[in-house]
């Protein structure tokens, strides 16, 4: 039986972004090899959780194996998190120090088992290796390590697809970083400014490190079907057929959604900061040019932020502002197709639109990291990505 390729790991559908990468990843991997040859690892160690990928991928992909996550992460109650994280870590030692051993010992694991067998293992694209005042977190560090340890210690080879990294502002967690990244094949980065950053801490003579596209920039062309659907939809909100419209994605929330994970809701003070700054630079324009407003939520953890900015835009604005939630990538750019251009928060809401040759201005916030302005950057759209701190809304718009 000839070994596949296993790709690790595809990120939860609650944001259309992260699910975008996983999406994009499979589309490239199927430019080289059939379905039959790819194995992808969920980030969810149960496919019970509403969260996990794998039924979407399965029904768009039909043949391809998707394998539970090696680690069980539970969110039950503090006691659960704690035995588990200790599982986690024994399971690392065991694979770092023991690998053949580990298979032994985890042998019902089928993850770590189809990594001993894989042709080569890939990381899948994001914004995954960081550790700063926004956020850290030490299991989560471990956790994406691992496959690529027990890759190193068997001798199969591995690589990273395009990512977003740093700063790693821990001088053991880059060193752990550095000794992952300098065994890999390649490793590719998604924008510049990770690029510049990592390569001052990497041995180019190791490993060949590059700049390629955001994986989600790689987009079936099924979006194209989909625009029966997206005239009904709009039809369902309010809107006639030759409406035009500038849609919205807002973000309040800190690197990594971490409000979705613990429950506690996006900060109301930021909501408010972020909301205010959006409407003053998209009413104006809105105004001048006759146009709806569409909010768009694709993560579910925008929500507040996204009704409260429908909240306030409605007082004195004469035209229709209207909201739609959606999780699909092809769905959102098969939309943001039909808009006059977007206006996005969302690094991925940006991309949906960018892939289909619409007009995206980009608005972003610095605890985000590099990814956006990088990307633009990268691109040469650097005058359509403002910094919310540094420009003020009324010159935004007048950009706009």
């Amino acid at each position: 039986m000839s070994k596949k390729i296993v790709l690790t790991y595809a990120w939860g559908t609650p944001n259309a972004g992260d699910h975008a990468l996983t999406l994009g990843a499979i589309e490239l991997l199927l430019k080289h090899v059939p379905e039959q040859d790819i194995i992808i690892i969920s980030r969810f160690s149960s496919r019970k959780e509403s969260k996990d990928p794998t039924k979407d991928i399965l029904d768009r992909y039909p043949d391809i194996e998707v394998l539970e996550s090696p680690f069980k992460f539970s969110r039950i109650t503090a006691w659960d998190r704690f035995l588990e994280k200790i599982y986690g870590l024994i399971m690392l030692t065991m694979v770092s120090v023991f690998p053949r051993l580990s298979l032994k010992v985890f042998k019902k694991n089928e993850a770590l088992q189809s990594i001993s067998n894989a042709r080569i293992v890939l990381c899948n694209g994001g914004n995954l290796f960081y550790w700063n005042e926004h956020r850290k977190s030490l299991p989560r560090l471990l956790a994406l390590g691992l496959p690529f340890i027990m890759a190193k210690k068997l001798n199969i080879p591995y690589g990273f697809l395009p990512q977003t990294m740093g700063p790693i502002e821990n001088k053991l967690l880059m060193s752990y970083t550095k000794e992952i990244l300098e065994s890999a094949k390649f490793v590719l980065f998604r924008e510049n400014k990770s690029y510049e950053y990592m390569k001052k801490f990497l041995d180019s003579s190791k490993t060949k490190i590059d700049e390629a596209p955001d994986l989600a920039f790689i987009v079936s062309d099924k979006y194209k079907l989909m625009e029966t659907d997206i005239f009904k939809a709009l039809k369902n909100i309010g809107f006639e057929r030759n409406d035009k419209f500038i849609a919205i994605t807002l973000r309040a929330s800190k690197l990594g959604d971490p409000e979705g994970v613990s429950g506690k809701g996006v900060d109301s003070e930021a909501i408010k900061s972020v909301t205010q700054y959006v409407k003053e630079v998209v009413v104006p324009v809105a105004k001048e040019r006759n146009l709806n407003i569409l909010i768009v939520e694709q993560t579910d953890v925008d929500d507040e932020t996204s009704y409260y900015f429908q909240k306030i835009v409605q007082e004195g604005f004469s035209n229709i502002v209207a909201y739609i939630s959606n999780r699909d990538p092809l769905f959102l750019s098969a939309l943001y197709l039909q808009s006059e251009c977007l206006v996005g928060m969302r690094l991925h809401s940006l991309i949906f639109a960018l892939r289909v040759n619409k007009p995206a201005f980009a608005i972003y916030l610095k605890q985000f990291g590099p990814k956006t302005p990088g990307i633009y950057s990268s691109f040469g759209l650097s005058e359509y990505c403002v910094d919310i701190e540094e420009m003020e809304p009324s010159k935004c718009s007048s950009q706009l």
